[in-house]
């Protein structure tokens, strides 16, 4: 399966929002099994229980909470997308986006699909968000989707885009977190922590902090893929973000995925453009 297919979300979300999986195949016009089908490929590759079938109606797991806000937030965001980049400017016949590393899964074919037909040439770069905004401040990309608002920056118009929440990877061996702390999780494994460069990194270093919690530094590297290969081999553990997860979805399932305990955390994704006298 490959988790950048929003179908398996949409159907999850139609499931929890019918409560049953009978009402969201006569919403999605699907056979009752196709509807279990797509939910059990979907925690297969989440490597974690969704629904809780106990009860009826179905419900969500905590697990399964995170999933449903962020199908919600997915469907959303790639649906107002492109009227968003239209709205900032006339679109021009030769488009340069660059996009954060961590998005391009859900939002690069989405937007492309929307976008196509109106531009004669859609060129995308990806990488991290420092590099993004240099290359716009150089004026070789018209926009940039990114987790940098660059509010430090005069002369750019700022569409704020979605929230995503930052939720722990650990390896599967540990049983699940049900009754243990950040604290006993940083002693029993090492953190494994994105690179300095990213804007990931620094999120999770100031929360962290406002935790007042102490974690020595002991891995430092700068891909989705790099960090949760080295949780699923039982390594240590992670902070990440849903779309960071679907940047690795070769490890998705051999990792579990829980909400952050404690205070959560977030990060927005913004819509970023140089602003024109027209705007």
């Amino acid at each position: 399966m490959a988790l950048s297919d929003l179908r398996l979300l949409e159907i999850f979300a139609a499931v929890v929002e019918g409560g049953s999986m009978t009402s969201a195949s006569v919403r999605l016009q699907l056979s009752q099994p196709a509807v279990s089908q797509a939910i059990a490929r979907l925690e297969a590759a989440l490597g974690c229980q969704l629904l809780d079938r106990s009860h009826r109606p179905l419900r969500p797991t905590r697990e399964g909470e995170v999933a449903l806000q962020t199908a919600q937030d997915v469907a959303q965001s790639i649906t107002a997308l492109p009227e968003r980049i239209r709205a900032v400017r006339k679109l021009p016949l030769r488009l340069r986006l660059g996009i954060v590393d961590s998005l391009t899964a859900p939002f690069l074919p989405a937007l492309y699909a929307e976008l196509g037909r109106d531009v004669e040439f859609l060129s995308a770069s990806s990488g991290l968000a420092q590099t993004l905004r240099d290359e716009l401040m150089a004026g070789t990309l018209d926009f940039v989707i990114s987790n940098d608002v660059m509010e430090d920056l005069d002369g750019l118009t700022r569409h704020e885009i979605l929230h995503e929440p930052y939720i722990l990877a650990t390896p599967p061996s540990l049983g699940g977190l049900t009754n243990m702390s950040l604290e006993n999780l940083a002693k029993s494994l090492p953190l494994i922590r994105w690179g300095q460069r990213s804007r990931l990194a620094r999120d999770v270093e100031i929360q962290l902090r406002r935790l007042k919690l102490s974690v020595p530094k002991q891995f430092d590297l700068e891909s989705a893929g790099a960090l949760l290969g080295m949780v699923a081999a039982g390594i240590g553990w992670a902070i990440v973000t849903p779309f960071a997860v679907l940047q690795a979805e070769h490890f998705a399932s051999r990792v579990a995925l829980s909400p952050f305990p404690g205070p959560g955390f977030s990060r927005t994704i913004t819509l970023v453009a140089p602003r024109h006298n027209d705007q």
